[in-house]
């Protein structure tokens, strides 16, 4: 297990914040993330898939 390096893939705007679809540099593994506020670190809103 290694600490992921997240690269945002794609994101958008929805009425929950801005949702990013992110990939690890490292792994390849992916997940979602949601900001509610852009000034805020988003959060995981799925587990790490592959």
């Amino acid at each position: 297990m290694h600490e992921h390096g997240w690269l945002v893939e794609s994101a958008h705007r929805t009425s929950e914040g801005i949702v990013q679809y992110v990939r690890c540099a490292d792994c390849g593994v992916r997940r979602v993330d949601v900001a509610a506020v852009p000034a805020v670190v988003p959060g995981a809103v799925s587990r790490e898939l592959g």
